[in-house]
């Protein structure tokens, strides 16, 4: 992400791509990657968001990232870290931490996308919480495109 040859080699990729709507694709970096070199990843991202990529900062709480810095960086939304998420809905710590990264995220104007969901009660109460997107084997396995395009299309034709 923050060497010279990343910004060249993404345009050249979407270049070769040019039906992809570029809001849809979406780079997670990892707290620590984004604070490397503040700089340079402020303007490598800002870069990105002209060509309209977005960004999602990865495992958000878990690096060593101040909310100054995060203020900097031109970011979409934050995944809130699965090792937060596996303590719920019981762990009190985990609650509250969980439910400072949504504050937080509100606050900056950012989604939000809680990982390492397994379980229909941690799902319900990140819902509660006011956390509207999930991902994690609650909803499914790690699966091939083919058999994702699939279950996409079953679920969609599937009656509300």
């Amino acid at each position: 992400f923050l060497e010279e040859g990343f910004l060249p080699g993404l345009i050249e990729l979407l270049a070769e791509h040019p039906d992809l709507p570029r809001e849809r694709l979406v780079l997670e970096i990892t707290e620590t990657a984004a604070l490397e070199d503040l700089p340079r990843a402020r303007a490598v991202m800002q870069s990105c968001r002209e060509l309209g990529v977005r960004f999602a900062i990865d495992d958000f709480g878990t690096g060593h990232a101040s909310l100054a810095n995060l203020r900097e960086l031109p970011v979409d939304r934050l995944k809130i870290d699965g090792a937060f998420v596996a303590g719920l809905p019981g762990a009190a710590g985990d609650r509250a931490v969980v439910q400072a990264i949504l504050a937080v995220a509100k606050a900056f104007g950012v989604g939000v996308v809680a990982e390492g969901v397994e379980t229909p009660a941690q799902a319900q109460i990140l819902q509660e919480f006011g956390c509207r997107l999930m991902q994690g084997y609650h909803f499914a396995r790690p699966m091939p495109a083919a058999q994702l395009t699939e279950r996409l299309r079953r679920e969609h034709r599937r009656p509300a």
